[in-house]
């Protein structure tokens, strides 16, 4: 959030930036420290798996959010859906499914200019880019699993 979007928020004008910016950091800060500690969380589900480079599960993990947007499920019901991945990338074969969806994905991004699919900051533009990059066919895999998962995350709560 920038600062004149608080003022705006605040409906202050110019003269009053002084009170719209505490107005803005009272309610802002604490969501910035809840969003840094979910993020400090996720990365180290990330570096704990056994199969997955990091980054590669940064990128499952944020492309499930993308895909099956739920605000009733926390991050842990994602990250438990992302688990049976890891344990599925030990097999060779599937290893090789899952580098080969990594390079479209890292393709993909190099084409619109970002290093990595996290960079993506527009929410629409990034949920676009997941339902097209889950036509390919280890993704569409990987969309229909996590999916199945999450349904039945959501049924369990």
């Amino acid at each position: 959030m920038k600062t004149d979007d608080c003022f705006q928020i605040a409906g202050l004008f110019r003269a009053k930036r002084a009170l719209a910016l505490v107005v803005c950091l009272v309610f802002w800060l604490p969501v910035a420290a809840h969003t840094a500690q979910t993020a400090a969380a996720t990365a180290a589900w990330a570096d704990n798996l056994s199969n997955l480079e990091a980054d590669e599960a940064l990128t499952l993990f944020k492309l499930s959010r993308d895909l099956f947007p739920d605000p009733g499920l926390d991050d842990a019901a994602y990250m438990a859906c992302i688990d049976p991945v890891d344990a599925a990338a030990a097999d060779a074969q599937e290893r090789a499914a899952i580098d080969n969806a990594m390079g479209l994905i890292d393709g993909a991004m190099r084409r619109m200019g970002h290093e990595r699919y996290s960079d993506i900051a527009d929410d629409y533009e990034r949920t676009r880019m997941s339902k097209m990059l889950t036509e390919g066919r280890w993704l569409r895999q990987f969309r229909l699993r996590v999916g199945e998962c999450l349904t039945a995350r959501a049924g369990q709560q």
